[in-house]
């Protein structure tokens, strides 16, 4: 869809936030939809005109429902829509009509909803969070190269300069006796220049990939699925690359995810655990953990 999609936990957020619903038809067009689904509904709009429809187990709204006129005509020609990914109504190019399908007829707007309102696959939660990830796995190799960077350019400001420099007299000393600094001050800075010019070059091999757990609450119980290697580094993610996820249930876990999974949980959503993970935030029920 035009619009990125909405996690359950903001939506629920947002919701609360209304006091006023002025649209009777959209709230039993809400209400008929989730019924018929076993899912929620939550105001998308103050006006009440549009209704999330979401299961709280799952980490995004499936889509929304709506009552009034939703094509820019100016009139007042209003219908039952129901906006949803798993829709492309070739009479748009753009925008979220784009996404919608539209009737007069109750009955069939149910119908419709009932199609096209479904969960999000593990591929569909790693297209809507990897990028989010992605910046929190690669923003290491940045900072390693950008702490190495300032470090170098301090050490040589100075003797670029054409002042005489304590690199300038730590440079002739070094040529005319056995390295005995005579700026301890110095040394330490050599020290951190060559730590941190290490580190980038560490950073600057590795390759991180992380297996991403979606855990789902089931009928049968807790279920969770696992994506594994997925690509953090490259732009892009193609899921037609052959990468497959598999659900197991939480006692087949494996060891190394669970552990993962408890010290993400130990920090706040949003928040990068260097050789751990990323959990995304406003996600209760999704993790990025580094891949063995």
């Amino acid at each position: 869809m035009s619009e990125r999609p909405k996690s359950v936990k903001q939506l629920i957020a947002e919701a609360n936030a209304f006091t006023e619903r002025h649209c009777p038809n959209a709230q039993e067009f809400a209400e008929t939809v989730a019924r018929q689904l076993r899912a929620s509904y939550a105001q998308k709009v103050a006006l009440g005109t549009e209704w999330y429809i979401y299961r709280k187990e799952e980490p995004f709204a499936m889509g929304y429902v709506a009552y009034g006129d939703f094509k820019y005509t100016g009139g007042t020609n209003k219908t039952y829509t129901v906006f949803s990914r798993n829709i492309q109504n070739a009479k748009y190019g753009h925008g979220r009509m784009e996404n919608s399908s539209s009737t007069k007829h109750f009955d069939k707007a149910v119908k419709n909803a009932c199609k096209y309102l479904t969960p999000f696959s593990i591929h569909e939660i790693i297209a809507a969070t990897r990028r989010d990830a992605r910046t929190k796995f690669t923003e290491l190799n940045s900072n390693a190269n950008n702490a190495s960077t300032k470090s170098r350019r301090e050490f040589t400001r100075d003797f670029l300069s054409g002042e005489k420099s304590s690199l300038e007299a730590e440079l002739r000393h070094l040529l005319a006796t056995d390295h005995m600094f005579v700026n301890e001050g110095f040394k330490t800075e050599l020290i951190t220049m060559f730590e941190q010019l290490d580190e980038a070059r560490s950073r600057e091999r590795e390759n991180p990939r992380a297996d991403v757990v979606y855990i789902k609450q089931t009928r049968i119980g807790v279920q969770v699925g696992i994506m594994p290697m997925v690509d953090m580094t490259s732009y892009f993610w193609h899921e037609a690359g052959g990468q497959d996820y598999k659900w197991y249930a939480q006692e087949d876990v494996p060891q190394y995810i669970l552990e993962g999974i408890t010290k993400l949980n130990m920090v706040p959503q949003g928040h990068f655990v260097d050789g751990v993970g990323y959990r995304p935030e406003h996600l209760d029920n999704v993790y990025y953990v580094y891949s063995q």
